[in-house]
């Protein structure tokens, strides 16, 4: 499910020509880049997890090392959210969703 497969079945000659190939090397180029910008947000989604699992398990430390690493977090969020952008992919919060991060006690 997430893995971006897309399945095709193509009767041959029955309902299109058949494709050139410079569409067909212009497609694969395409999805080159994108499987690749892909796996970059998904890095960027990883960063930001980790983050957020430092940040819930320091509660009690000092507050200058807290805000440092919450520092960190929003420089993570923001640097995910761009480059999301930037690719024309979307900016899915559910990637970067973290158990027991902003929970109170």
């Amino acid at each position: 499910p997430n893995c971006y497969h897309i399945v095709n079945y193509v009767v041959k000659d029955i309902f299109e020509p058949p494709l050139e190939k410079d569409y067909i090397k212009r497609v694969n180029r395409n999805a080159k880049s994108m499987y690749e910008a892909r796996q970059k947000q998904n890095y960027l989604a990883r960063q930001v997890r980790q983050k957020k699992k430092e940040i819930s398990s320091i509660k009690t430390s000092s507050k200058l090392l807290n805000l440092k690493k919450r520092k960190e977090l929003r420089l993570a969020q923001a640097k995910y959210r761009t480059f999301s952008e930037a690719k024309g992919l979307r900016v899915d919060y559910l990637q970067t969703w973290e158990a027991g991060y902003n929970k109170t006690v």
